[in-house]
C-alpha cells in the first residue's frame, strides 16, 4: 500500500484454464517476486523523482511443459536487473544482495521450492527493455 502510487503496474491478462495448486504458496511467490521487484525499483530511483520509482508489467498466457497444457506468468520490472555474476545464485537459501538487517535471502529459494513442488519451472530472463523478468510455468493437473 505505501508504494501503490509509486508503482505503475501494467497488466495483461489472458484467459487461462484452471490449474491445479496450492493458490496461496502461489501468492506467496508473487509476492517475493513482487516485492523485489519494488525493494530494487525503490534502492535504483533517480533522486530527482520521488513520485515515479518504476513500473512492473505482470502478463500471463497459456503454453506447454513437458508437453502438457500449461500456464506461464511473467512478471518484469523496470528496475537495475540482476547482475549475471549472481544470477546463478539467486534461488540459493541465505543469498541476499542487501545489506545485514534488510533481508534474509530466503524469499526466492522459498519461491524456487514452491514452483518445483508444483512441479513447474521459475527461471529469471533478461528483457531487451531493462530490469529484471521472471517468468513461472506450471502445469495444468499436478501427477497423482
Amino acid at each position: 500500500n505505501s508504494i501503490k502510487k509509486r508503482v505503475e503496474v501494467h497488466r495483461k491478462f489472458s484467459k487461462l484454464p484452471k490449474i491445479e495448486c496450492m493458490p496461496g504458496k502461489l501468492n506467496q511467490v508473487f509476492m517475493n517476486i513482487m516485492s523485489n521487484a519494488i525493494q530494487a525499483m525503490e534502492e535504483h530511483a533517480p533522486a530527482n523523482n520521488a513520485q515515479q520509482i518504476g513500473e512492473l508489467f505482470i502478463e500471463t498466457s497459456s503454453t506447454t511443459l513437458r508437453d502438457e497444457p500449461a500456464v506461464q506468468i511473467d512478471i518484469r520490472d523496470t528496475g537495475p536487473g540482476i547482475e549475471a555474476t549472481i544470477e546463478s545464485r539467486i534461488f540459493d537459501p541465505f543469498f541476499t544482495t542487501k545489506d545485514v538487517g534488510q533481508g534474509t535471502g530466503l524469499g526466492l529459494s522459498i519461491s524456487f521450492g514452491i514452483i518445483d513442488k508444483h512441479q513447474g519451472r521459475i527461471s529469471v530472463l533478461h528483457p531487451k527493455e531493462g530490469g529484471a523478468q521472471f517468468r513461472i510455468i506450471l502445469p495444468q493437473t499436478q501427477p497423482s
